[in-house]
C-alpha cells in the first residue's frame, strides 16, 4: 500500500484466508454475512451479473434484480489477511525511516532497519 500524501509505503505479509459459502467456521461465516450486508445494493448486484472474463453477454445479463441483502450469493467470498509481518517505510526525510513489525506466537515486535 502506498500513501502518496504522507509519503509512506506498507508491505504486508501473512496468511490469506478464503471464506466461501460452505466454510465450516461459524465465526468466519458471520464475518462473510456481515461483509455482504454492508455492501451497497449496486455492489451486491454485480455478483449476480454474467460470469466475469467470459465473452461479453447481452446487456440483459447485467439487468438483474438486486440480491437479498441478508443472504450472500454462493459466489461471494470473503478474504481475510492474518498479517505476520509489516514493512513500513517513510519516504520523506534523509535518510528515510523504515521499521519491520513481526508477529511470532501472537506477539508483535518492531525493529528499526535501514531504508
Amino acid at each position: 500500500m502506498v500513501f502518496p500524501k504522507t509519503r509512506e509505503q506498507f508491505r504486508i505479509a501473512g496468511t490469506l484466508f478464503l471464506i466461501k459459502e460452505n466454510s465450516p467456521d461459524s465465526t468466519l461465516q458471520r464475518a462473510r454475512d456481515l461483509a455482504w450486508r454492508e455492501l451497497s445494493d449496486a455492489a451486491r448486484t454485480q455478483f449476480a451479473w454474467a460470469y466475469p472474463g467470459n465473452t461479453r453477454a447481452s446487456d440483459e445479463a447485467f439487468n438483474v434484480p438486486s440480491p437479498d441483502p441478508n443472504i450472500p450469493l454462493p459466489n461471494f467470498c470473503l478474504l481475510l489477511l492474518g498479517p505476520t509481518e509489516v514493512d513500513h517505510l517513510e519516504l520523506r526525510g534523509n535518510p528515510q525511516n523504515r521499521w519491520l513489525y513481526m508477529r511470532k506466537d501472537e506477539i508483535w515486535s518492531v525493529e528499526e532497519v535501514n531504508p
